[in-house]
C-alpha cells in the first residue's frame, strides 16, 4: 500500500492510495479519540480513480484504515477541555 498527495480540508484528510497496483482517492474524517488506543480517522468515502468504484472488500478496507489509525494511548483528558 502507498499513500501519496496529501490534502488536508479541515477535519477531511483526502489522499491517493495504492492498493494491489490500482489507484484509489480515500476521503478520512478525523474524530476525537473517546479511549486510550481508540480510532483517530473514520472513513468518508472512497473511490477507484479510474472508474469511481467501490470494490475493495471489507478486509482491504480494514488493513488502510488500521494503517492510517495508529494504536496510541491517547490523553483523553487533553481532548475534554
Amino acid at each position: 500500500m502507498e499513500m501519496s498527495k496529501f490534502i488536508l480540508l479541515g477535519d477531511i484528510l483526502i489522499m491517493k492510495v495504492k492498493i494491489d497496483g490500482v489507484d484509489y482517492t480515500f476521503s478520512i474524517r478525523w474524530k476525537a479519540p473517546k479511549k486510550p488506543y481508540d480510532e483517530t480517522w473514520e472513513l468518508v468515502s472512497y473511490a477507484k480513480n479510474s472508474t469511481g468504484e467501490k470494490d475493495l472488500s471489507e478486509e482491504q478496507i480494514k488493513k488502510f484504515m488500521d494503517t492510517v489509525n495508529p494504536k496510541m494511548n491517547w490523553n483523553i483528558a487533553d481532548f475534554q477541555k
